[in-house]
């Protein structure tokens, strides 16, 4: 069967060009524009009343007078000023032919707590059997079947993609870790504990450093670049993905959070072509551990010993392994992957 496939386009208006939050958004848009699916794209509608009565009578009719077999694809949450009312429309469209996919890249209840747009769509789902979700990992879809959403609905994207033109490996065998991203104490509470971690560097990337940090000796700080221009400027041995107040991991109500999804960080690292590090407990340990490309530990203080164990043989066939991720990665294969399973599915019903 022959079906007609939208996406919603969810506009970015962060004008700060070096975050990152916004870089698995766009990269899911020009994902689904190669694949020749057609966005439908919001108006910015600020806080004009009459504009967002139009908008919204706009988006009812749109929605419910779709043809019969369209698929429309959504990211969830949607990143942009009217998400709520686009959800709320494209949730409770009635038109029962349509079906309705949607690329998960956060679940506010595990990040913050309940959160009521997870429940209304929760709801939804449990209710409408045309609506297929994009979870990031396994554990992420055991924690949506636990919500009442059909197995069978819940196609897993392993990791995600990150879209860069590099091509060369930046791993290099040693000692130097590094942390891009957010760099403040808040979240990583654990760099205050880097004194236990004497036989590592770790080179910093990002926003938010605390000034104080760089009075250690063990670290060096390289300054913040747009996500689109990270990857080429990244150098070290590891990539580090620990969301943990302390050098043990999965400390701390943010650390909950990795035992279900998958850092767009991860991604990153893989991209440019560097191993990994990470907890544990995380939902990513089984990625890492099937695919080769990274250490998986409880403790940071774990680090000096194994990594002063590894010999360049090692680190070599870590880093080929990396090269088969960096190039699917690169490539958006995952998405591309998990919309042909979606299709596979859609298709045999």
């Amino acid at each position: 069967m022959k079906h007609r496939i939208s996406y919603i386009k969810g506009i970015d208006f962060n004008k700060n060009q070096k975050n990152a939050g916004s870089k698995a958004i766009k990269d899911t848009h020009k994902i689904l524009e190669t694949l020749g699916y057609k966005p439908i794209t919001p108006i910015h509608m600020k806080n004009n009343i009459i504009i967002r009565a139009i908008e919204y009578l706009r988006l009812k009719l749109k929605f419910n007078f779709l043809p019969d077999d369209s698929v429309l694809i959504s990211n969830y949450p949607l990143r942009f000023d009217m998400g709520r009312l686009y959800y709320k429309q494209l949730l409770s469209t009635k038109n029962e032919k349509i079906i309705k996919l949607f690329v998960i890249h956060d679940i506010q209840e595990l990040q913050f707590g309940t959160d009521a747009t997870d429940n209304f769509f929760y709801e939804r789902c449990r209710l409408d059997k045309n609506i297929y979700i994009i979870s990031q990992t396994e554990k992420m879809k055991t924690f949506l079947v636990d919500k009442g959403i059909e197995s069978r609905r819940i196609i897993v994207l392993g990791i995600f993609d990150y879209l860069t033109p590099i091509q060369e490996n930046r791993g290099r065998i040693g000692n130097e870790i590094i942390i891009a991203g957010n760099l403040s104490i808040e979240k990583n509470g654990f760099l205050n504990q880097a004194d236990n971690c004497k036989n590592l560097k770790f080179n910093l990337y990002g926003v938010g450093l605390d000034e104080k940090i760089l009075k250690n000796d063990n670290f060096n700080y390289f300054g913040s670049f747009s996500p689109d221009d990270l990857a080429a400027n990244l150098n070290g041995s590891f990539g580090l993905v620990w969301d943990s107040e302390e050098l043990n991991g999965g400390i701390g109500t943010k650390a909950v959070y990795q035992k279900y999804n998958s850092p767009h960080k991860a991604s990153l690292y893989l991209a440019a072509g560097i191993p990994i590090i990470v907890w544990k407990g995380a939902a990513l340990a089984e990625f890492v551990s099937f695919n080769s490309v990274g250490l998986v530990v409880e403790s940071l203080e774990e680090l000096n010993d194994k990594i002063s164990s590894i010999t360049l043989e090692d680190y070599n066939l870590m880093k080929n392994n990396v090269l088969v991720q960096q190039n699917l990665i690169r490539e958006g294969k995952y998405l591309k992957s998990a919309i042909l399973k979606f299709l596979r599915a859609l298709n045999s019903i």
